[in-house]
């Protein structure tokens, strides 16, 4: 790449590239958009992880989660999102959060009181 925000610093270019993962590619290379690429496949694992452990209110925000960053993902394809990115990455940060909580909730109780009967199995 030619470095961060290269792109808009070139005089010749006046138009907007209207696709971040091409712009992260220009400026930061291949090693760059793997790297934005691999954070956001890491966001979008470990939300779906905290959808399979989670219940109730927090198992519906995270699907919406998982629903908002991967529509996140697509609408990159088509532009950028400067204005809405401090908001979205700490949209991010709650709901990475509460995805964690949910699988260190279910990782140090295995058997939920909800579920008798694995708790029945659980004690033969």
């Amino acid at each position: 790449g030619y470095g961060w925000n290269a792109y808009d610093s070139f005089r010749e270019f006046r138009l907007s590239v209207h696709n971040a993962y091409l712009n992260y590619l220009f400026n930061l290379g291949f090693i760059g958009l793997a790297l934005f690429v691999s954070v956001l496949a890491a966001v979008l694992f470990n939300l779906r992880r905290g959808v399979a452990f989670a219940s109730g209110v927090s198992k519906a925000y995270l699907v919406g989660a998982v629903i908002g960053v991967t529509s996140i993902c697509v609408n990159l394809l088509f532009g950028e999102i400067y204005e809405t990115a401090l908001m979205m990455w700490a949209f991010v940060g709650v709901s990475l959060r509460m995805a964690v909580a949910a699988y260190e909730e279910r990782r140090s109780n295995p058997y939920p009181e909800s579920d008798s009967r694995s708790a029945i199995i659980a004690e033969h």
